[in-house]
């Protein structure tokens, strides 16, 4: 995901658009079912994207 978004889930190049979902984990996720790690990785961009993002967004 380096080359498309970064670790908050901000899409490269589109302000407003953000990656929230498996597809922010890298790697393979097939040993296990990934969907409480899932929700703590959108859960810590969240925090992020409220305390950096809201206010350029409007």
């Amino acid at each position: 995901m380096g080359t498309v978004c970064d670790l908050e889930g901000r899409v490269q190049g589109q302000r407003g658009l953000y990656v929230l979902d498996g597809a922010l984990i890298p790697g393979t996720t097939g040993a296990c079912n990934p969907s409480m790690t899932i929700a703590a990785v959108a859960e810590r961009a969240m925090d992020a994207i409220i305390a950096h993002d809201i206010d350029t967004l409007i």
